[in-house]
């Protein structure tokens, strides 16, 4: 099996599975501040141990008004999913400033 990094945007289309939504009123206040609150990982704990939702739906920390979902590999979905691109994810160095 082929390991991706962090660093890599890929793409498994619509498995046409459920996906989790974390609402913003779920997060704390300074979810979005680097380091993360240790209370984030807490909370991803709670949907991953759902075998219903293949993804968990999180605003983006860099641009707010975007998402990213989190795969659950707990999931029973989960040998549905299928690769369909990775690509690297390049950061903008200028957003270190």
């Amino acid at each position: 099996m082929q390991r991706y990094s962090s660093n890599e945007f890929i793409d498994i289309g619509n498995s046409g599975s459920a996906c989790s939504n974390l609402p913003l009123h779920e997060l704390p206040e300074n979810w979005f501040k680097y380091p993360y609150p240790k209370s984030l990982a807490k909370i991803a704990e709670k949907y991953f141990r759902e075998e219903n939702y293949i993804a968990l739906r999180v605003h983006s920390a860099i641009i707010h008004s975007n998402y990213n979902f989190l795969i659950n590999p707990n999931s029973k979905y989960f040998k549905k999913v299928k690769l369909l691109s990775a690509e690297p994810f390049i950061f903008d160095p200028r957003a270190y400033r």
